[in-house]
């Protein structure tokens, strides 16, 4: 399959314009404003270059950082995902 044509016209501008994305991410790390790390979370700065090439631009983030509290039975996984539940809920219904 070709990407041009597809998802981005010839003349290169993407071809799904008007449609939203919501990202559920999930990392280690914290990277929420005011993070002193923040600057590092470049797998969503990625993804938003990506969805805007194919003309994607409304892009709502849930971000679940702090993940690797589940994995050193910190934090339950239930614990982890019922935080992230009002977010998951305003990203649904925009």
């Amino acid at each position: 399959e070709h990407f041009a044509g597809r998802y981005v016209a010839h003349r290169g501008k993407g071809l799904l314009e008007g449609k939203k994305a919501t990202l559920l991410m999930a990392s280690g790390g914290i990277y929420a404003e005011g993070s002193p790390i923040r600057d590092r979370d470049i797998a969503t700065q990625y993804l938003r270059l990506i969805l805007g090439v194919i003309g994607i631009g409304d892009v709502t983030v849930v971000a679940g950082g702090g993940a690797k509290a589940v994995d050193l039975h910190e934090q339950t996984m239930d614990g982890f995902l019922a935080a992230l539940e009002p977010q998951i809920a305003r990203a649904a219904s925009s």
